[in-house]
């Protein structure tokens, strides 16, 4: 029983994290979105950046490298928007969601190696 309950327990912190970094990952496609002054409906932000971030898993290439992008291009020419802007944001997102990690990561990286 008390197994039950921590499982219970568990269950309901890994759903509220789930939700926190999904809503990280729409607010980052929003932000994007808003500098660019592309003012999209929530729903079609929320529905772009899940569809995004499911293609990462798809391995393809690492982390969608290039699918995601020709997809995020793709669904925001299909709500109208310019190809020249849908180009802009899926490539302005990208920067800021995947190559920002590489590069911090590569810093904490060799700055790691430099302390051991």
């Amino acid at each position: 029983m008390l197994r039950i309950r921590l499982w219970r327990g568990l269950h309901r912190v890994l759903t509220i994290y789930t939700v926190i970094i999904w809503a990280f990952e729409v607010g980052t496609l929003y932000l994007v979105t808003q500098a660019i002054n592309l003012n999209l409906a929530i729903p079609t932000v929320i529905f772009v950046a899940l569809a995004a971030s499911l293609l990462t898993s798809i391995p393809i290439t690492p982390a969608g490298l290039g699918a995601v992008e020709l997809a995020i291009t793709g669904l925001l020419i299909l709500v109208s928007v310019p190809p020249d802007v849908s180009v802009s944001v899926a490539l302005l997102y990208r920067i800021v969601s995947y190559w920002s990690l590489i590069a911090i990561g590569g810093i904490v990286f060799v700055v790691s190696k430099k302390t051991k």
